[in-house]
């Protein structure tokens, strides 16, 4: 099952709030779904849609989605 740290969940609150995750924070967070490592950077490009290395709730729903598409 994929679930987050406490850390991570406080993460994850901040960017529900503020809308905008960085970069590292997304990675963090991907990474505990198990999928293969090597997969996560193409899903952040896909997901990023403005390219500006943050992601925005919508943007952050869309990477969200992928992953667990592929779990």
């Amino acid at each position: 099952d994929f679930c987050l740290s406490r850390g991570l969940g406080d993460v994850y609150k901040r960017q529900v709030i503020y809308s905008i995750l960085e970069r590292h924070e997304a990675m963090e967070i991907f990474q505990k779904s198990g999928l293969d490592a090597t997969l996560l950077p193409g899903i952040y490009a896909m997901a990023d849609a403005d390219q500006d290395g943050k992601l925005t709730s919508k943007e952050f729903s869309v990477a969200f989605h992928l992953i667990l598409c592929l779990t």
